[in-house]
């Protein structure tokens, strides 16, 4: 009994060690808008946690376990139906497939927003580590507090409703959260405790986001090609734990700090450092920097040298390409000429694709005007009676369709669809990245002023870095 004894004063005078809880939220207001993608990252992020050492996973999808279709995913195989699916295709539909939620997620609960409350609303101390990961669609109101998570059964999620949750008598949690969806920049405000003025930070939740409060995301999409997701949740988590969803090794972020871990704020570092995304990531932290931005100061950017701290680097780290020196005149100048090309570019291709499918729609109208003349069942495509048409007169119907003298117009549009897109997606990503360039130089300057200072600003920003500089348990 002595040893125990003897190491017993030690046990009762250690501290408490946190209790770590991830509450996980996935999945489309309702099936239309409930892709592979959001699935896809769900169950990694899933796989991660019940891996990892959280102490309690809360998991919420779609319509929780049931066997409803509540997801969808392109099939990439031919069509059955030959020419007859050219004059019915469109890209946001086109050889769609619905089908219940993966096994893996059937002890899920509802993704709606009493469950979730529900699940926010229970009691927590100060002693509790929360970490709250939402991976599905945003929405976007006149005023960015109002901004809101689209939960299943078209329910929402505000920031103001998740402001009132996180900030009651009853929860002391630190509560981190990342939250990739359009729009998702409004909840960096989660930071503030008054929500309206913008004030009174306690360094208690923090967070990291996509884009801005305005702008749209990349991700949620139908198709089945893991290896093509460049979404914000996907590059962060891979910078996490250097690996993606398939187990093998990516580069991983730099462990600024030295301690043999990488934290939240350091693989979101290096994703704004080297994402090839469309994607503009921001942290609360760094909205925190911009609330502080003077209204003059928006124009010094091009007078500030940029030093030696994480936004200069990263900065640095995407001007790789640059033929100027980092930081000099001329690599400013070169800068926003690339930024202004990059903004043609986009907008040329934009307009290509615009013009394309206008071409498209209005020769597919005018081609099943003239079929329905033939087979009147194919004004409603997808009723029985259409079906069984369909089945019956099809080799007459691809006949008909492949001699029509508009046909080749038609072809050539829908095969210019996809290729259209994907150049608009890749300037699109190439545009983001000068962007976040001049972004990370204004984080940089902003960031090094308010270091330097002494007083309630300095003191609240350092209290966002120490939240955001954690190491979630995966």
């Amino acid at each position: 009994m002595k040893p125990l004894l003897k190491t017993l004063p030690l046990m009762l005078s250690a501290p408490l060690l946190a209790q770590v809880d991830l509450t996980l939220i996935g999945g489309g207001p309702n099936p239309a808008n409930s892709q592979f993608s959001i699935e896809s990252n769900v169950i990694w992020f899933y796989q991660l946690a019940k891996q990892g050492n959280f102490d309690d996973i809360a998991l919420y999808f779609t319509s929780g376990g049931e066997t409803s279709f509540d997801v969808h995913f392109r099939d990439n195989t031919d069509s059955a139906l030959g020419a007859l699916s050219d004059l019915y295709y469109d890209p946001g539909v086109h050889q769609l497939v619905y089908r219940p939620a993966d096994p893996l997620l059937q002890s899920a609960k509802p993704a709606t927003r009493e469950e979730v409350l529900m699940q926010l609303n229970q009691q927590s101390d100060d002693q509790s580590d929360q970490l709250l990961l939402f991976s599905g669609h945003g929405g976007r109101s006149e005023q960015a507090d109002n901004n809101y998570l689209k939960l299943w059964e078209d329910t929402e999620l505000s920031v103001s409703d998740l402001h009132e949750v996180l900030y009651s008598e009853e929860n002391r949690a630190t509560v981190r959260f990342i939250a990739p969806q359009c729009f998702s920049g409004g909840f960096t405000a989660l930071a503030y405790q008054d929500l309206k003025q913008r004030s009174g930070v306690d360094g208690r939740i923090c967070g990291f986001t996509s884009v801005s409060e305005w702008d749209y995301s990349e991700g949620c999409t139908a198709s089945v090609n893991t290896d093509d997701y460049r979404d914000y949740a996907t590059l962060l988590m891979e910078s996490l734990t250097g690996q993606n969803r398939h187990g093998k090794p990516v580069v991983t972020a730099s462990d600024l700090n030295q301690d043999g871990q990488i934290s939240l704020r350091e693989a979101h570092l290096h994703v704004l450092g080297s994402a090839q995304s469309a994607d503009l990531p921001r942290s609360t932290s760094e909205a925190y920097l911009l609330d502080q931005q003077r209204w003059y100061e928006r124009w010094l950017s091009g007078f500030y040298q940029p030093g030696d701290n994480p936004y200069a680097n990263a900065a640095r780290q995407l001007s790789s390409d640059f033929n100027h020196p980092f930081g000099s005149n001329a690599y400013r100048r070169e800068l926003l000429s690339a930024l202004t090309e990059a903004r043609m570019e986009l907008a040329e291709a934009a307009r290509i694709e615009y013009e394309n499918m206008d071409e498209r729609v209005l020769l597919q109208n005018a081609l099943r005007d003239e079929l329905e003349q033939h087979w009147p069942q194919l004004a409603n495509p997808v009723t029985a009676r259409a079906t069984k048409v369909i089945s019956e007169n099809l080799s007459d119907m691809n006949k008909w369709i492949e001699q029509h003298p508009d046909y080749p117009d038609l072809q050539e549009r829908v095969n210019n669809a996809d290729k259209l897109s994907q150049r608009w997606l890749t300037l699109n990503r190439e545009h983001a990245r000068l962007q976040r360039i001049v972004h990370l130089l204004t984080l940089s300057r902003l960031h090094d002023r308010v270091v330097s200072e002494d007083g309630k600003r300095s003191d609240e920003y350092q209290a966002l870095l120490e939240c955001e500089d954690w190491k979630p348990p995966f």
